[in-house]
This record gives structure tokens, C-alpha cells and sequence, in this order.
């Protein structure tokens, strides 16, 4: 598990002393400047030296979402990259993605006006991607996933996405993250025994047995990649 870092990395430096956490092995990828969402998962990846199929992660996203599942999803479409999606009431704070029939995303509209959004399905932050998508990332500079690497897998027809009913919460927030703490006491997050809070869905995609996922690295907002399926 790869945890790619920006501001403060010292605070999980020192929380995992022996670069563990819950018996696994955490490598860094400690960013020399900002280098914004695209560009904060290739450096983690090519830290990492990632060759195959990966997943990244938001660091500030606390859900059930069924990875593997997502993953399942992602080689049965053969998509470059297969983006997350959960619902939400305003999305007018995130990014919008509205679906073909195929499951095949037809646009991805970054924070739109209020009201103005053509879906409440939003970018839950979790990613299944090929290393090729890699090279739409320049190297040392600042580069947006949701801006600049998503719509052009858009025009490629490329991008797939998978509805999810999770429990999903962005923390990013001090409010939200109290909002989230209080859901774990509540027991609304963290189990993993709801069938009903886990299910995600792609259109016309049927599901296959589970794989057997090896390898794994974790980004700082987060990028999570396993390597094989």
C-alpha cells in the first residue's frame, strides 16, 4: 500500500513507525510541491513502479463501497478507467457523471451551478485504472484528474462508471468528519454484513465470480493500487 503525501507527512510517518498499519506494509510517496489529483496519483504510481491495473482512493472518502465488485465491474467493460459513483441531494459541490445505457460515462461535469446538474450521481472518489491512463499525465506539474484526464477518456469513450448504494461520506470537512464518527458509534458505517448498503451496479453489465486481487498501493487523497486481478 503506496500513501502518497503532501502537507504534513510526518504525522503518518510517525503514527506507523514501522511502516505498518493493521498488518500491512506502507510505502510513501511524499510530493515535493502539490501536483493536484492526477498528477498526485502518477507520481504515487511511478514511486510505486506500477506496470498494471491499479485503484486509486480519496483519502478524505470513509465507505462500504464493495471494491471488489468495482474491480469485477471494471474488467468485464474493458473501460481504461471505471469511476465510483454515489448519490447524493446537492451535487452542485461535486463532480457530476451522467451514464449512457452501457454504463459508458457521457460527461463529467466538475462542481456545476446549482440546479443545474443533469444527474445527482457524483464522483465518489474511488477509481479502477489502467497504467495506460498514466501517459495522459505530464510529469512535474499540476494535473486534474476531474478536469483534464477524465474528459478526455470521456472522448475516447473510455470511461465507465458503477452506481453505488453504499454508505459514502466525504470527510473532508470538520463537520463531516464528526458527521462520520458519529455514523461509525451509530453503526450506520463500518459493516461490512449489510448486503443493502454495499450493492453497486453498472448497466448492462452482468457480474462475474469474485477475483483474487494482488498487490495494493494507497495515495495521498488517496490512490489506492493493486497491481493483479
Amino acid at each position: 500500500m503506496v500513501l502518497s503525501l503532501g502537507y504534513r507527512p510526518e504525522v503518518f510517518t510517525e503514527a506507523f513507525p514501522d511502516d505498518r498499519c493493521a498488518g500491512v506494509a506502507l510505502r510513501y510517496a511524499v510530493e515535493p510541491e502539490p501536483l493536484d489529483t492526477a498528477g498526485a496519483i502518477a507520481f504515487a504510481a511511478d514511486s510505486a513502479g506500477i506496470s498494471e491495473r491499479f485503484i486509486a482512493l480519496n483519502g478524505d472518502v470513509l465507505t462500504d463501497l464493495d471494491l471488489v465488485g468495482l474491480c469485477d465491474r471494471h474488467a468485464e467493460s474493458g473501460a481504461a478507467a471505471t469511476i465510483a459513483l454515489t448519490p447524493v441531494d446537492d451535487p452542485s459541490r461535486y463532480g457530476v457523471v451522467p451514464l449512457g445505457s452501457d454504463g459508458r460515462v457521457e460527461a463529467f461535469i466538475e462542481k456545476p451551478d446549482p440546479g443545474t446538474a443533469p444527474s445527482n450521481w457524483i464522483n465518489a472518489g474511488y477509481y479502477v485504472l489502467e497504467p495506460d491512463v498514466l501517459e495522459l499525465v505530464p510529469r512535474g506539474t499540476k494535473v486534474s484528474v476531474e478536469r483534464e484526464v477524465f474528459p478526455e477518456l470521456v472522448a475516447r469513450r473510455s470511461l465507465f462508471g458503477v452506481q453505488c448504494h453504499a454508505y459514502w461520506i466525504d470527510a473532508g470537512t470538520p463537520a463531516a468528519y464528526l458527521q462520520a464518527n458519529l455514523d461509525y458509534l451509530d453503526g450506520r458505517a463500518g459493516s461490512r454484513s449489510r448486503a443493502s448498503t454495499r450493492r453497486c451496479r453498472s448497466r448492462k453489465v452482468p457480474r462475474s465470480p469474485g477475483r483474487r486481487w494482488e498487490g495494493v498501493v494507497w495515495s495521498g487523497r488517496t490512490l489506492w493500487s493493486p497491481t493483479r486481478c
